[in-house]
């Protein structure tokens, strides 16, 4: 289930592409707006065409044409002479990566597969808002670089990942240097929080393992410090449960 995180991706900021239509036009309707009483109708006149205005709005007496120039303005969201409010994934996806690079800076050693660890166990979920649109949370850049600093684990993705069978075992995995006890509740166990407990391990991941199981679907959660119920964050494959978050799902074929 997509997307893992959010960050801010709507009404930000940004520059508006030097030399084009739309440069020229909110460039035009910043002067307009800002213009001298005495000096706005020879203007409207005269940059009326570069600021894509409609031919009555000269018939208009100056309040009414400022009007419909500011309603341009907010309709165009333009935010000054030379910006706009944008919104979208390519605004929100540049913001994730300058995070990810303060990481990088303040600890060089991360491996792909930590780092994204960190994002998702560092997000936090908005309330009010189904999981299914946030997954873990919105970014929060201060846990982020924060947990970065101290992380002294540099798995990669071969040791961190999703439940997989290892002898006559089905092996799961977890990673967080601040947890004290990780235990594995799910269909399997009856949902008992401490019946199958994680044992960390020197390379920084908790492991625990079941017996292999009949072929099926099963839901299972992770319980950090026996009152914090997760889902399996190596794992993409969930679903809502009744809390507002997820169970993680583990297909026996």
């Amino acid at each position: 289930i997509k997307p893992e995180i959010i960050a801010p991706a709507m009404f930000v900021a940004a520059p508006i592409l030097p030399e084009t239509d739309f440069y020229k036009s909110a460039e035009t309707l910043s002067l307009l707006a800002f213009s001298p009483e005495y000096a706005f109708p020879i203007l409207l006149n005269e940059y009326r065409r570069q600021a894509d205005l409609p031919e009555h709005i000269i018939y208009y007496d100056n309040a009414t044409a400022r009007e419909f120039v500011e309603k341009e303005l907010r309709e165009r969201k333009i935010v000054a002479t030379h910006y706009s409010h944008v919104d979208g994934t390519s605004f929100a996806a540049p913001i994730v990566a300058s995070v990810v690079a303060q990481m990088l800076e303040a600890n060089p050693n991360l491996t792909p597969s930590v780092v994204k660890n960190i994002l998702i166990s560092t997000a936090k979920r908005l309330s009010g808002f189904p999981a299914v649109r946030q997954g873990f949370g919105i970014l929060n850049a201060k846990l982020a670089i924060e947990e970065a600093l101290r992380e002294t684990h540099f798995f990669n993705h071969e040791i961190y990942a999703p439940p997989r069978i290892e002898g006559k075992k089905i092996a799961f995995f977890y990673h967080d240097d601040t947890a004290q006890t990780v235990s594995l509740a799910g269909d399997f166990n009856d949902w008992k929080a401490g019946k199958t407990n994680f044992a960390e391990c020197a390379d920084g991941i908790w492991r625990a393992g079941i017996p292999c199981l009949p072929s099926g679907k099963y839901l299972y959660k992770f319980v950090i410090n026996g009152n914090r119920w997760i889902e399996d964050a190596s794992n993409g494959l969930k679903e809502a449960d009744e809390f507002g978050g997820f169970n993680s799902i583990l297909n026996i074929a």
